[in-house]
């Protein structure tokens, strides 16, 4: 590993005793001290991404780009590399993350987008991202009777709502986050005559505002 990663540093140009210094933090800052005189084609997926993120630091880059780093890497691997890339954030350093794991990217990152086809559909910090619009509160109603195609209807101006979606028996309400927003949304439909079957709750994350803003179109 040692070789591998002395190979890169001097196709940055780093020489003597400044490469093997800067050889030394990279290991350290990477957690692969203990491998430093293994063969790279003996290591773990994990391990390996860890040698591919040790590489890119070799020159001490004030902007790292990763694409799906966490791709193949066990649980325990990816809680690692989270930590690792907290630690570069506060070296200084930008760290920008491609990945589908968005639960994850909530963890690391302080601002997040979400693209689809090239086009950049949200963007903004992470608190006001998943501490507005992705943080609301999803109710889940079955309405009894046949008549959930009503529901839109009947919540039309609510101000507690922000959005009604129909799914056969099922109705899906976004709501504010104020605690009255659930007793006006169930007072509305009760008081027009629609039945509730059931309610439950779910906080959305970002996950779930992705799914909520794409398609699934491909291109």
């Amino acid at each position: 590993m040692w070789e591998y990663l002395e190979f890169f540093g001097e196709l940055y140009g780093l020489r003597g005793a400044g490469l093997r210094g800067r050889l030394r933090e990279v290991l350290e800052t990477t957690d692969l001290t203990i491998k430093t005189d293994a063969y790279v084609g003996g290591l773990s997926r994990g391990m390996k991404q860890r040698l591919c993120l040790a590489r890119a630091l070799v020159h001490d880059p004030a902007v790292l780009l990763l694409d799906e780093p966490a791709s193949g890497v066990d649980p325990r691997g990816r809680y690692e590399l989270r930590l690792l890339i907290r630690k570069l954030g506060e070296q200084g350093k930008t760290v920008l993350v491609s990945s589908h794991i968005l639960p994850e990217l909530a963890d690391v990152c302080d601002r997040v987008g979400i693209m689809e086809r090239g086009k950049l559909l949200v963007a903004g910090p992470v608190e006001e991202i998943a501490g507005g619009r992705a943080a609301t509160r999803l109710l889940r109603l079955r309405i009894l009777e046949g008549r959930a195609g009503e529901a839109p209807g009947v919540l039309a101006g609510l101000a507690a709502v922000l959005g009604v979606e129909v799914r056969e028996d099922e109705v899906e309400v976004r709501v504010r986050e104020e605690d009255e927003a659930v007793a006006a949304v169930l007072e509305r439909l009760v008081g027009s005559g629609l039945r509730v079957g059931s309610v439950t709750e779910e906080r959305m994350d970002l996950e779930g505002l992705y799914l909520q803003l794409t398609r699934g179109e491909l291109g």
